[in-house]
């Protein structure tokens, strides 16, 4: 949910290709080997493969956007409150030549990328006093370490390809009253 403060506010960027909330990464058989893709699990309506959308970058899209959701540790704790803190990556990969073969770096995009992220947000659902903090930037391949692309996928991390990722720390209070048991749905796959 808290995702969706960065996909809310990304909606209306000028480059805006895939655009999906959290990734987990998955993990995949190929031959003797395991590889691991970032994928997002789309709300799912039906129970196949469709659910979840593959983020490896491909030279048919514009951008690939998605967060990638690190610790959460709680700050304090009174009777009425827990105060939270979650760090938070936001992965952006472009292909500039398809946006704009004016633009050669990615400083442009990650201009417009951290001025639409609000520092503030207010209250969202169980969130409350939600605060995004930005925490610092990275440029380089590291960004895609998690993840074991194979060196046709590697092409797409050099020009006129281009990466990079705001880190976030999200602080929050959590009302400790509001957390209520969540009722077991049977699996309907």
């Amino acid at each position: 949910m808290l995702a969706d403060i960065f996909t809310d506010a990304l909606a209306a960027l000028s480059f805006k290709d895939t655009l999906v909330g959290e990734v987990y990464p998955l993990e995949k058989r190929i031959g003797d080997k395991i590889k691991i893709y970032p994928v997002s699990l789309q709300t799912p309506s039906t129970c196949d493969n469709s659910d979840y959308v593959d983020l490896v970058p491909n030279d048919t899209k514009k951008s690939i956007i998605y967060l990638e959701k690190g610790n959460t540790t709680v700050d304090d704790q009174d009777r009425r409150y827990a105060h939270m803190r979650e760090s938070w990556r936001l992965v952006v990969w472009l292909h500039t030549k398809i946006i704009d073969q004016t633009k050669k770096t990615p400083y442009p995009y990650m201009q417009e990328v951290y001025s639409l992220i609000p520092t503030e947000y207010g209250n969202l659902d169980e969130y409350i006093n939600v605060f995004l903090h930005f925490t610092g930037m990275v440029t380089d391949k590291s960004i895609f370490s998690r993840y074991t692309y194979n060196e046709v996928e590697k092409q797409f991390l050099i020009y006129p390809f281009s990466f990079f990722a705001f880190d976030y720390d999200i602080t929050y209070w959590w009302r400790q009253d509001c957390m209520i048991p969540v009722p077991a749905n049977p699996n309907v796959c």
